[in-house]
């Protein structure tokens, strides 16, 4: 037997409910009927108990009565169910109460069969015109009641029982289907988010933003298979305080400068900021969108004495000007030097205070005294390298004859004095100049000479 498996269409966008897919229906026949069904009655489907399936019959047969008869006790049953068809020979077969095999039979009695656009085609036999109804268990509940989400987010899970489904169509009126799939792990489709079920439940994880977007949530869960439908609801809540604040205390910023003012708004939807000073008091509204934590607020300070009110401050794509007033101006365009009060405050009465510092910009900033330096063309005096003496070379000593028995014979001449009018420089071994007497030189060679022939005299 065929399961409607393979022929649903779920059009619950335009129904609400689950409708087997219909072809164009007979000339002349008008599916008033079909509106009001949730399901195509075709012969060898199957249906969950509870639905209701659309069945067109031969123009002629406008306003006949069909009999549904259940076919599986004891041959030909008793009529289930009476069928009034309209004067456009449709109507509306419901299956609440019906257990089991059917088939839908004419005002003769014979078993009609029903193509999958819910149109009599003839009739049959009882096992070609049947159609099969079940107890499609479906229920849906979250398994608490209530979730409370902080600034981690938090799960809750969504128990589903079916009989005959893999995956579910959620649906809300809070919810788009965007934020439904985002929620569940599911994917959009045209009839809702479909989540896959497995073991038996659905995961939802409420990111932290829903902690700005506390309540109740209603939930229509619908089976992708049998079509059968359930609700299922749960409270969100947080234990977050709602409010706003200034993200810093005091904000310096130069002169003509745009002084971006930090807003810190948890689920406060609206926010409103004041500038007071000596020399300007202006305010502006704003709405956020809850969701966004940080708003940042743009102030042209080059323009508060000519710009008008909404055009002077800027809240940037997280937030929109409501309100915007401008109470004193400076006589010059820009925002002159000086200290500013700054307020935010929120829809509860929640309050925030600090500071804008403009700064003059056209004030010069000292600067370090310069230390001596070298006049210009001064010479830059310059530091003779060390020098280092060349040491002369040793004299090579003259080598001593050997006396022979005449030279032994033979007195040594006396040394004859060399006089000179220029005294002569030697340098000495390690190369410092030293001034002798004349002729000392060669006189010591002398007496070195005569002390060697007297030692070698000796015996």
């Amino acid at each position: 037997m065929r399961r409607t498996t393979a022929t649903v269409l779920v059009l619950g966008a335009m129904l609400g409910t689950v409708a087997v897919l219909a072809v164009a229906a007979p000339a002349g026949a008008v599916d008033d009927d079909r509106a009001a069904a949730n399901a195509t009655l075709t012969s060898g489907e199957t249906y969950c108990e509870g639905q209701k399936a659309f069945f067109g019959a031969p123009a002629e047969s406008a306003n006949a009565t069909y009999r549904a008869v259940r076919e599986d006790i004891g041959g030909v049953g008793e009529p289930a169910r009476e069928i009034e068809l309209d004067g456009n020979a449709t109507a509306v077969v419901p299956t609440s109460g019906l257990l089991g095999n059917y088939t839908l039979r004419d005002g003769d009695g014979n078993p009609v069969l029903v193509n999958d656009s819910g149109y009599e085609t003839g009739t049959g036999n009882a096992s070609d015109a049947a159609w099969e109804v079940l107890d499609c268990s479906f229920r849906s509940a979250f398994v608490r009641s209530q979730v409370v989400v902080d600034d981690g987010g938090e799960q809750v899970v969504l128990s589903v029982e079916t009989s005959d489904d893999d995956a579910v169509l959620l649906r809300s009126d809070r919810l788009d289907d965007d934020t439904l799939a985002a929620l569940a792990g599911g994917t959009v489709t045209d009839d809702g988010a479909r989540v896959a079920v497995e073991d038996d439940r659905v995961v939802f994880d409420f990111p932290a933003t829903f902690a700005c977007r506390t309540g109740d949530y209603a939930f229509t869960v619908e089976g992708n298979t049998t079509g059968a439908e359930t609700t299922a609801g749960i409270q969100v809540a947080t234990n977050r305080e709602t409010d706003v604040s200034l993200d810093e205390s005091t904000l310096t910023v130069d002169r003509g400068d745009t002084a971006t003012v930090g807003i810190r708004s948890r689920c406060e939807p609206a926010a409103r900021v004041e500038i007071d000073g000596a020399d300007f008091d202006a305010g502006v509204g704003l709405s956020t969108t809850r969701e966004n934590d940080l708003v940042e607020l743009r102030l042209g300070t080059d323009s508060a004495g000519s710009a008008s009110a909404t055009a002077l401050f800027d809240p940037g794509p997280d937030a929109t000007v409501e309100t915007a007033d401008i109470n004193e101006r400076p006589e010059s365009d820009a925002l002159p030097p000086g200290e500013y009060d700054l307020t935010v405050s929120g829809p509860d009465g929640r309050t925030d205070t600090g500071e804008l510092v403009v700064r003059d910009v056209s004030t010069p900033t000292a600067t370090p005294t310069p230390g001596p330096t070298t006049p210009t063309g001064a010479p830059t005096p310059t530091v003779a390298p060390a020098v280092t003496p060349t040491v002369g070379a040793t004299p090579t000593p003259t080598p001593t004859p050997t006396a022979t028995a005449a030279d032994r014979a033979t007195p040594s001449p006396t040394a004859t004095a060399i006089e000179s009018a220029t005294p002569t420089t030697s340098r000495g071994p390690t190369g410092t100049a030293t001034t002798g007497q004349p002729g000392f030189g060669v006189a010591v060679s002398m007496l070195a000479l005569v002390a060697a022939a007297l030692l070698a005299r000796r015996p």
